[in-house]
């Protein structure tokens, strides 16, 4: 009886690791951030959805080319 309380014990664990497993690739890179424009712009982009190309437009070319401007802007008035 107690090998069967080791393997079921075990067998939880086991489970519960798999499922911690899903849980954090479930959390994938957060859209618009550094590490999630990265991976996009390695990804083909005949597979982006419609959500994804309007997401990496403002997060990844326009927030960071305003952000530029902005300090360009700073650096002259100095």
């Amino acid at each position: 009886m107690h090998a069967l309380k080791s393997v079921s014990g075990t067998a939880g664990v086991l489970t519960l690791m798999v499922f911690a497993a899903g849980l954090l690739s479930a959390c994938d890179v957060v859209p618009g951030s550094e590490a999630w424009c990265d991976k996009m712009a390695k990804k083909d982009k005949t597979s982006w959805s419609m959500e994804d190309a309007k997401t990496y437009a403002e997060e990844c070319v326009i927030d960071p080319a305003k952000e530029d401007l902005k300090d360009m802007k700073d650096d002259i008035s100095q």
